[in-house]
């Protein structure tokens, strides 16, 4: 351990910037501009910013690499550095110079350099400055990423933020800050991110293009070549193989970056059956084998014009074991994919752990595609921080190179706390080692972020990653079993909502409204553990809107009635709120007469517990036109009744009344045509009885002409609202 140096602060008045050529910002200027900024905010001092070449007198604060920059630490060589190594060194005369492998690297240094003075960056409209005139750092402060290249698939907000300097937004400057440029490529001066896309072999090996002069070209499923449809290429073909090689060296002639995705296509089990990869993949246990003999092939031809470049496949789906009698080509990578994994487990502790292993058992040239979120169900409640961070540890101990974490990546995408996710991934994936204390790197962000609903949220936050994950599962493709309970659900519910009414009035509200959206959708996808009532129903619909109607899926849309759970647990409202009047409400007639006289003795509960008019109650009535009259269990003050009546329903009579008469609140005749869902309101009054007559000619006709009645979707539901 270095001994710590007290570094005035407020000694520095300027600043010096390695002079580039050209009009636009560098990411240089930036760092100068962002360091200018927090000396001013955490010691009151003004440093001005000068060029290299006119460098004022010390102490001076010296960002990139410049005749400078080396007159003064003369023992540090940027050239020796790895890439996104830097270095913060003092000079003896007391100056700072923040150096790296390049000049992405140099900025990093600016903002390592104000974290360890106490600079917190939580979201983009969210950080902490300390004021302070002196810090004490170990220096030289010199740092690289465990992983070389990293990717975060997961949005700090809802909001479209601000530019700060051109061409940079907010949320692109909060990457930069947690050294994650993938969000901001102008301002990186290296080959960063390997990787520019996936499944790349679509777009070299199409249907469209080869379908029809090559059918040879295409999977063999079945007996017949996938030529139209999923698909996947034989990968055992010399034809595919050249044409890969081929595209794989064009791209390469003309793209920046130092890999060519040639992955599969994003079909499983569409993978080739022909006698060839057969023959491969028993050789080698595993169907990954025609794939990477096919990616050996291809660097063969590559490495000999570009041998610094490389290609990489994804081992996905059912590509995923590894196998084995195969020697990988040094420059071929593998991008493993854990797809299908329990998002509640550690990644070490099974099946995809050991699969990892084995691969990196044929090869140090490993990336890797995680995912951290439930692609079916972005808002539910997602206590997998701990288990990420442990994953991002196993990646570093099996020497993974590159880091994708895709999460609810999609623009106009929410997940639960999306900006805390966000914050503690970017810093882990940098180096997981840095999370020391996840719990309390949790709780000072929350008391940042969440303000005068910190304590709240805080209490919620606790109750969620207290769930008992043990048994439980949350998988990334969506199904969860054993996680949630009645108790977490409603405590949840009554935390978040004494958040919400503490954040009234303030920016925090909206980021708690997608805390209550979170916990809302898991009591509407939950009706066994809690009541979907009018409340739930209409305050997600409300927090929604609030949080500016975000995706709930992938490849999903902001509109909710293009989601079918969500119109199922408007039908589950409908049907709590009919049942509960009716438990302890009795049917007095049926079309004008007592139930005890009508044929088949059907009791309420048969005709309509489900809510649906039984085929059997409507056999046995005479004619299209039937009323049913049902008397509350005491008179009520009732203002709505909603009828949920099918399609083919003519008309729809509603009365309300007492013993000795009924008033008629709505006639479909009179008022609108009576199709799908009517929710009927008029002035409160005093009802003993409900009255609904229905005319079912529409119903009638099909169901005297359709065998098959159980399909027929037809239901009459009746409820009330104090």
């Amino acid at each position: 351990a270095l001994n710590k140096t007290r570094v005035d602060l407020a000694q520095f008045k300027s600043i010096v910037v390695a002079g580039r050529p050209g009009k636009d910002m560098s990411c240089l200027d930036i760092a100068a501009s962002e360091l200018a900024k927090y000396l001013s905010a955490m010691a009151a001092t003004k440093a001005t910013i000068v060029d290299n070449r006119r460098v004022q007198r010390g102490p001076l604060l010296v960002v990139g690499d410049c005749d400078t920059a080396r007159k003064l630490i003369p023992d540090v060589d940027p050239s020796r550095l790895e890439c996104e190594e830097f270095v913060v060194a003092r000079s003896r005369q007391g100056d700072l110079v923040f150096v790296g492998s390049d000049d992405t690297a140099s900025m990093f240094a600016v903002f390592a350099f104000l974290e360890s003075c106490g600079v917190r960056w939580y979201t983009p409209d969210v950080e902490h400055v300390p004021t302070v005139k002196h810090v004490d750092i170990a220096l030289p402060l010199r740092d690289r990423p465990v992983f070389k290249w990293r990717r975060l698939g997961q949005h700090t907000s809802l909001s479209r933020s601000a530019e700060v300097y051109p061409g940079y937004t907010r949320e692109m400057l909060w990457a930069a800050h947690h050294k994650l440029i993938d969000k901001a490529p102008r301002y990186q001066t290296h080959e960063g991110w390997p990787v520019d896309g996936a499944h790349g072999v679509s777009r070299v090996i199409s249907q469209e293009k080869y379908g029809k002069e090559h059918p040879e070209y295409f999977a063999l499923v079945d007996g017949v070549r996938r030529v139209s449809g999923k698909y996947q290429p034989c990968f055992s073909n010399s034809g595919v193989r050249a044409l890969l090689a081929e595209s794989a060296i064009e791209q390469m002639k003309t793209r920046r970056g130092v890999m060519i995705d040639l992955s599969q296509t994003d079909f499983s089990e569409a993978y080739c059956r022909c006698d060839a990869c057969s023959a491969i993949a028993g050789r080698t246990g595993s169907q990954a084998g025609p794939l990477f003999e096919a990616m050996n092939a291809v660097a063969g031809r590559t490495s000999v014009a570009f041998p610094d470049r490389f290609v990489c496949a994804l081992a996905y789906q059912w590509s995923r074991t590894p196998p084995n009698s195969i020697r990988l080509h040094p420059q071929v990578f593998v991008w493993y994919a854990p797809i299908g994994r329990n998002l509640l487990t550690p990644l070490s502790a099974g099946q995809r752990g050991r699969e990892l292993v084995g691969w990196r058992s044929l090869t140090s040239n490993l990336l890797v595609w995680d995912y951290v979120t439930n692609f079916r169900d972005y808002l539910l409640p997602t206590p997998n921080l701990d288990v990420v961070v442990a994953d991002l540890r196993f990646y570093a101990e099996q020497g993974v190179q590159g880091i994708y974490l895709q999460g609810a990546k999609y623009e106009g995408a929410a997940c639960d706390f999306m900006d805390l996710r966000a914050y503690v991934l970017a810093k882990a994936m940098w180096n997981p080692e840095t999370i020391t204390n996840l719990p309390r790197t949790c709780q000072d962000f929350i008391a940042a972020a969440y303000g005068p609903a910190a304590a709240d949220v805080q209490s919620y936050f606790g109750l969620l990653c207290g769930l008992d994950r043990a048994g439980a599962s949350m998988k990334d493709l969506g199904g969860v079993t054993g996680l949630y309970t009645a108790e977490f659900l409603g405590k949840s519910r009554a935390i978040l909502d004494r958040a919400w009414q503490a954040a009234a009035g303030t920016p925090v509200q909206r980021k708690v409204a997608v805390l209550r959206l979170s916990v809302l959708y898991a009591c509407l996808q939950n009706p066994d553990l809690c009541v979907a009532d009018s409340e739930s129903v209409r305050d997600f619909q409300a927090m929604h809107a609030l949080a500016g109607s975000p995706i709930l899926q992938e490849y999903g849309t902001s509109n909710l009635s293009d989601y079918p759970w969500w119109e199922a647990a408007k039908a589950r409202l409908m049907r709590y709120g009919f049942k509960n009047v009716l438990d302890q409400a009795r049917v007095v007639e049926i079309d004008a007469q007592h139930p005890e006289k009508v044929e088949s003795q059907i009791p309420w509960s048969k005709i309509l517990g489900d809510g649906e008019w039984r085929e059997q109650a409507a056999a046995s009535l005479p004619g299209p036109l039937h009323s049913v009259t049902i008397a509350l269990p005491s008179p009520q003050l009732v203002n709505t009744i909603t009828v949920a009546a099918w399609k083919d329903v003519a008309r729809v009579i509603l009365e309300v009344g007492d013993e000795s008469r009924f008033e008629t609140i709505y006639d479909s005749d009179i008022a609108a045509r009576a199709i799908g869902m009517l929710k009927v309101q008029f002035p409160k009054r005093t009802v003993g009885r409900i009255r609904c007559t229905i005319d079912a000619t529409g119903y009638r006709n099909v169901w005297r002409s359709e065998e098959h009645t159980s399909e027929l979707q037809s239901r009459v539901d009746i409820s009330y609202a104090v």
